[in-house]
């Protein structure tokens, strides 16, 4: 549906005309007689301002020189006289250069607000402490937030005008304070102790009262129509009847200005612990101005009249002039708007002759509207007013004559068609595909990093504006609107990309690197320092823990009380040592964090080994067998504590270790069901020597009749061909073999212990497999940690090369300028996406602000302030942030305008633009670099631009690379640009 610039109401007449010959028919008038006509209006009304203004100059002088006259008391009567007539003629000019006065009514909203200030801030408070102290000292904050609340109030509203605009906001003023006056009620009404405050009665108090019952009287006959039907319709009749009565009775009982004061706040009290305002139960105080009924009434189309108490136009001749003469206008402009007007008049290109259009519009909606409306409107005070605002309201239509919107749209559509049509050779579209698509598809860093969101994103932008809408000439001119937008964009980030390409400059080059330290990475520095500190402490802490453990033996069999004090001090030492660094300050516990049990199963394991050390230690007589257990203990602590290699040959002794090794040397899982059949021979063995039931000789017989074919093909070691199998295979035979020949001897006591010995023998399945320690797994990932200083440096590396795509400090600069310099403005200048006309542009125009300003990353390189939060000087004698920061700024600021003068200028201007481009930056990099060595230090890492900055990952509100960091400029600086362009008028470019 069609937006209305208009809403037309019964009281105009509804009938459509042709715009006037003097608007928009050029066949019956030229371009010239149209521009005569204008002039003269504006003439006309230049020389009236100029007229009235040297009338008034004259008057202001004639009232100083009778001052003076009067006051002089030796002067003639007959002198005064003549002034008094001078003055009354010059008096009357200038009514006559203003025009007829529109006679308007002696009531004012701002006389009857300033009544109440006085009161409430003053008269009533000091009456307060002088006739009742103690209430008012009980009351005293109270009393001064009120007073200051109210005088607060009244300074905000001294410039506020009393027209139809400001009805509603002079009216809840008005209410505000009325219902402020809570204090009034109580203490007026006193029956103890009554304070009597002696302003007078308010006529135009007396005017709120009359107006409620009035209203209240006009309920009360659309209740009694015999055509209103309604169950409770004598119920409603008397309780509207009820609050009249007490109104009228209000208003008749109230001899001074406090009673009627508290007197109407009682009528119209809101909810509350007190009894409600009988009016709260008639009027609805949530529809718009309170104009409307409650819905129990079902009077949906009675309106409350307008506030009373305001300046009104009571000049009968004047509103039926404004009548006749906003009929004409309501027809002209229908025309317009229906024939032409509303093809083009809501985009951005014509918002200025929307405006003045809608002034024109919104005063004939607003008079026609309501009949009551035409007496609030103050902005007429004289006849020669409404004669300006006619003439105003034709000028706007003759600006609206030399629309020629038809010649526009089909200019700036052929242009858009052209420029963006991607099929065609040599258009922008086509151009920039040839340019750029081919470096977005190529598996390089550099596309990763820049091109490829580069192009997606114009790519995408060139898409969307081509296939736009262009079938008003507001979609036109939107879709002409964001083709320059992107051509700004595009042209923006060009000329960053190739900035020093453009100052015949590598930045490769020693000098100008040492300059610009772009390949500075101090994020990844900071790691490379924070992980080799890691590895140094932690290669420490392995060294202790091993070392202090290998100290808990005896390097020989002697026990002499030399060896023995020794290795006493040794672990006494020790276990001292994890007691400290193992406590909850400690320097180790750190590396348990979320695993402090094994730092307490540590400490168990050490205290046990230690306390058999103590033991020998305190033995009278200490001998080689006592040494052999400490050792033996030892060597379980090592393993409990550090593990073993599957090479310990402590563990591969058995034939279960030498199988489980010959398996692993020949890449064999030692798990799932394969494994379970190759070891099966060996649990068979087991299961049966252990069985003392049973015919021993059978079941050794059948084992060694699996044995003679376990290496064929389809048995269980077919195809294990590791050195020690056949080894294993005989030793299995032979001691099998050894086991028959022991039973048919019936020496059972040989054999049970020749089978026990063949059980050991034979071992565990878990024998020659690698048995992790207590603290294998921390060791394991301690051994790591210098690794990662490898892939940090290498990161380090990579991240320098992407430093390389666009110049990263340079639009950190150009970022921080912006939102110092163009931010504000260009957000205030940016049309409201709910009341600007143009939705479309509009809602396009806030997005791609927002876009930029509420990144992160935007937010963290333009936030930087004088605080030590950025820029620490602690150590630095003489500094403070502040002082460093204001520095900071000024270079910054005139590196940034350097930059932007050369992307700017061409020719011979270009030479200039760049060696104050080049003295400006070597200013700005010389003051930062040289910070450090001042004892200056940057807090924060967003003050300088470093690649490690860059996170690439894609879809994420984190992903950053350096098509993003360009896009925040090139967006920020083409919305800027186009948005002067609008405040300049400036609606096309070549």
């Amino acid at each position: 549906m069609k937006r209305k610039l208009l809403i037309l109401a019964p009281i105009l007449a509804t009938s459509t005309v042709a715009l006037a010959a003097s608007c928009t028919n050029k066949n019956d008038q030229t371009d010239k007689e149209l521009a005569e006509l204008k002039l003269r209006i504006s003439r006309l009304n230049s020389d009236y301002a100029t007229e009235k203004l040297e009338l008034q100059k004259q008057l202001e002088a004639l009232k100083a020189r009778l001052s003076v006259e009067i006051s002089d008391k030796d002067q003639k009567d007959s002198t005064i006289a003549d002034l008094q007539k001078q003055l009354e003629e010059l008096q009357k000019q200038v009514e006559t250069a203003e025009g007829k006065k529109v006679k308007k009514n002696n009531l004012s909203a701002r006389t009857l607000y300033g009544e109440l200030v006085k009161f409430l801030a003053e008269d009533f408070p000091k009456t307060m402490q002088d006739q009742n102290p103690e209430a008012f000292n009980s009351n005293k904050d109270l009393f001064n937030r009120i007073s200051e609340s109210v005088k607060l109030s009244a300074e905000e509203f001294k410039t506020t005008p009393e027209d139809f605009k400001h009805v509603f906001t002079w009216q809840n003023a008005i209410f505000y304070n009325l219902n402020r006056a809570q204090l009034v009620a109580k203490f007026i009404d006193d029956p103890s102790n009554p304070v009597t405050v002696l302003t007078p009665k308010s006529q135009l108090m007396d005017e709120l009262f009359n107006w409620r019952i009035k209203d209240l009287d006009r309920i009360i006959q659309e209740l009694s129509y015999d055509s209103y039907k309604n169950d409770k319709k004598d119920e409603l009749i008397a309780q509207v009847n009820d609050a009249k009565e007490k109104y009228q009775k209000a208003k008749d009982e109230s001899s001074l200005f406090a009673h009627q004061i508290a007197k109407w706040f009682e009528l119209e009290r809101e909810s509350s612990d007190e009894t409600e305002g009988p009016i709260r139960d008639i009027v609805n105080f949530a529809s718009p101005q309170y104009r409307s009924l409650l819905p129990k009434f079902n009077l949906p189309t009675f309106k409350i009249s307008l506030f009373p108490v305001y300046r009104q136009i009571v000049d009968d001749e004047f509103k039926a002039g404004v009548k006749k003469e906003l009929l004409e206008l309501n027809d002209l402009y229908k025309s317009w708007l229906s024939n032409s007007g509303f093809n083009y008049i809501y985009s951005i290109r014509y918002y200025d002759l929307y405006k003045k259009a809608k002034v024109v519009t919104d005063t004939i909606k607003t008079i026609a509207q309501d009949s009551e409306n035409i007496n609030y409107y103050n902005e007429f005070n004289t006849w020669n007013d409404l004669k300006e605002f006619v003439n105003e309201a034709k000028l706007t239509l003759l600006d609206a004559g030399y629309v020629n919107y038809k010649s526009e749209k089909t200019m700036i559509d052929s242009l858009v068609d052209q420029q963006l049509n991607r099929s065609v050779s040599n258009t922008y579209a086509k151009m920039f595909i040839n340019k750029y698509q081919s470096k977005s598809n190529s598996d390089d860093k550099d596309a990763t990093y820049l091109w490829t969101d580069f192009f997606k994103k114009y790519h995408q932008l060139i898409t969307q504006i081509f296939s736009s809408k262009k079938s008003t000439f507001v979609e036109s001119y939107d879709r002409y609107a964001k083709y320059l937008i992107l051509k700004k964009q595009v042209y923006f980030s060009e000329q960053l990309i190739n900035l020093f390409k453009n100052l015949g400059e590598n930045i490769e080059e020693p000098e100008l690197k040492s300059l610009l330290r772009w390949d500075n990475s101090e994020k990844f520095d900071k790691q490379i320092k924070k992980q080799e500190e890691i590895v140094r402490s932690s290669k420490e802490f392995m060294t202790e823990i091993k070392n202090g453990i290998d100290k808990l033996k005896f390097n020989s069999q002697e026990s002499n009380t030399e060896n023995v004090a020794l290795v006493h001090k040794n672990a006494v030492d020790f276990q001292n040592l994890l007691k400290t660094k193992l406590s909850n300050d400690g320097d180790w516990i750190y590396y348990f964090a979320g695993e402090e049990h094994l730092a307490e199963e540590l400490q168990k394991i050490i205290d046990s080994h230690v306390a058999l050390i103590v033991k020998l230690f305190e033995k009278q007589q200490k001998t080689s067998e006592d040494v052999k257990e400490i050792n033996e203990s030892h060597k379980k602590i090592v393993s409990k504590i550090l593990g073993n290699s599957s090479d310990d040959e402590t563990e591969v002794s058995t034939l279960f270790g030498k199988f489980n090794k010959g398996l692993l040397s020949e890449n064999y899982r030692l798990v799932g069901d394969e494994y379970n059949k190759q070891i099966s021979i060996f649990e068979e063995i087991i299961k049966s020597l252990k069985q003392e039931d049973g015919d021993l000789k059978s079941k050794v017989e059948s084992i060694l009749k699996k044995l003679e074919t376990i290496t064929e093909y389809g048995n269980d070691w077919y195809g294990l061909y590791f050195s020690s199998r056949d080894e294993i295979h005989e030793t299995l035979n032979s001691k099998l073999k050894e086991l028959l020949e022991l039973n048919t001897t019936n020496k059972k006591e040989d054999l049970k212990n020749k089978t026990n010995e063949f059980i050991s023998l034979i071992g565990d399945k878990s024998d020659g497999l690698v048995k992790k320690g207590l603290l294998s797994d921390l060791f394991e990932l301690m051994e790591n940690w210098e690794s990662e200083i490898d892939n940090i440096k290498r990161r380090k590396q990579r991240s320098i090369e992407t430093a390389k795509y666009v110049p990263g400090q340079e639009l950190f600069v150009l970022l921080r300028y912006w939102n110092s310099k163009l931010l504000s403005k260009t957000q205030s200048s940016l049309p409201d996406e709910k009341t600007h006309p143009d939705k479309d542009l509009s809602k396009f125009l806030n997005k791609l602000f927002k876009d930029v300003v509420n990144k992160p990353q935007f937010k963290a390189i333009t936030s930087v302030k004088g605080t030590d939060s950025y820029f620490d000087t602690e150590e630095s004698a003489g500094s403070t942030p502040s002082s460093v920061y204001k520095e900071f700024k000024e270079l910054e600021e005139k590196y940034a305008e350097s930059i932007l003068l050369f992307i700017k200028s061409s020719g011979r201007e270009q030479s200039e633009a760049k060696k104050i481009l080049q003295e400006s930056r070597a200013n700005y990099y010389n003051f930062l670099n040289v910070l450090r060595d001042k004892k200056i230090y940057l807090a924060d890492q967003w003050i300088r631009f470093s690649a490690d900055k860059y996170i690439n990952n894609q879809g994420d509100i984190e992903h950053f690379v350096a098509a993003t960091l360009l896009g925040f400029a090139a967006d920020a600086y083409a919305l800027s640009d186009m948005i002067d362009n609008f405040a300049n008028k400036k609606f096309y470019e070549e």
